[in-house]
């Protein structure tokens, strides 16, 4: 339910300023950005994603930036600004080659290829208004969760659901 995690993530970051923690205020408003862009008001998504954006340079961590940058990326496509999204997603992609990111790393060329696309079609029109996160508990919706977020799954961090067949690797 998108509209409950921005008021449980606006609840969160109001605390989070109220301590000073920046780090997971920076966290928290980002993740906000990506709800607001789910729910279609890409103007507050951005302005949020600013924010989240101009606390993780304060706070000097690469690897933040990467992933802070990725979502901006993410916010620029939604809103159709192709050659902003590119440039985002170049030096995002780089950082997160820098500071070890390797699921995102891993797929530089395929989103360069896809943004270069895009670019070279001004008429193409992407449907990205059906992206949200899951609300399953499987170990697929965990990962396009994280895909979503441009977020890594921690090590050990996806307990086994019984009976989750969700993903299978067949050898």
């Amino acid at each position: 339910d998108l509209p409950r995690a921005r008021a449980l993530l606006e609840e969160a970051i109001a605390i989070h300023r109220e301590v000073g923690n920046g780090s997971a205020e920076a966290h928290e408003l980002g993740s906000l950005a990506m709800v607001q862009a789910g729910l279609g008001l890409l103007d507050e998504a951005e302005r949020a994603q600013v924010q989240s954006f101009a606390l993780v340079q304060l706070s000097g961590n690469r690897r933040d930036l990467g992933v802070s940058l990725g979502r901006f990326a993410n916010i620029r496509c939604r809103q159709r600004r192709w050659q902003d999204a590119e440039r985002m997603f170049v030096e995002a992609l780089a950082i997160h080659r820098e500071t070890g990111n390797r699921l995102l790393a891993s797929w530089g060329k395929q989103a360069q290829a896809h943004i270069a696309l895009l670019l070279d079609d001004a008429a193409a029109q992407v449907d990205d208004t059906g992206f949200a996160p899951s609300e399953s508990v499987t170990l697929l919706a965990r990962l396009q969760d994280a895909i979503l977020d441009m977020t890594d799954l921690a090590r050990g961090s996806v307990a086994h659901v019984r009976g989750d067949r969700s993903i299978e690797v067949h050898v």
